[in-house]
C-alpha cells in the first residue's frame, strides 16, 4: 500500500510543480481515494481512467498549488488517537488517515471518533490569480 501511495504522490506533485495539464498514475485502490479526495476539494479538476484501464489521467486546477506529503511508510508507521488528531490537526487542509472503517479523511475521522494511522498530508496554498 505504501509503494503504491508513494508513487502516485510522487507522480502528482511533480505534474502540479511542472504545471502539467494532465497526468498518469496506476489505477489501484488508494489512488481512487486520494483522487476523490482531491478532487471533492477542488484541487484537481477531473480525472478518468484511460484507454489501457491500468491509468488514471488527472487533470490539475494550476489556480491552486498542490503539494502531498506521505506521513506514512513501510518503515515509519505512525498511529495518532483521536485526541491527537483533534489537538494538531484541526486546521490543516487535509490528510487521508486509515481508519478500521477504510481510509478516510481526517474530517471524517474526527466527526466520527476514529482514530488511525496518518498516510498523506495534503497541503494547498492560497488561491493564485491568472
Amino acid at each position: 500500500m505504501y509503494s503504491k501511495l508513494a508513487l502516485s504522490v510522487a507522480i502528482l506533485n511533480s505534474g502540479s510543480k511542472a504545471k502539467l495539464v494532465s497526468t498518469k498514475v496506476d489505477c489501484n485502490n488508494i489512488t481512487v481515494i486520494l483522487l476523490s479526495a482531491l478532487l471533492e476539494n477542488g484541487l484537481i479538476t477531473s480525472y478518468h481512467k484511460d484507454f489501457d484501464g491500468k491509468h488514471y489521467v488527472v487533470y490539475y486546477n494550476h489556480l491552486i498549488p498542490l503539494r502531498i506529503n506521505v506521513l506514512s511508510t513501510a518503515g515509519h508507521k505512525l498511529y495518532m488517537p483521536i485526541k491527537v488528531l483533534c489537538y494538531r490537526y484541526q486546521g490543516c487542509p487535509l490528510m487521508l488517515i486509515s481508519t478500521p472503517k477504510g481510509i478516510q479523511s481526517h474530517k471524517y475521522a474526527l466527526q466520527h471518533g476514529l482514530s488511525g494511522e496518518p498516510l498523506a498530508f495534503i497541503n494547498f496554498g492560497v488561491v493564485m490569480s491568472k
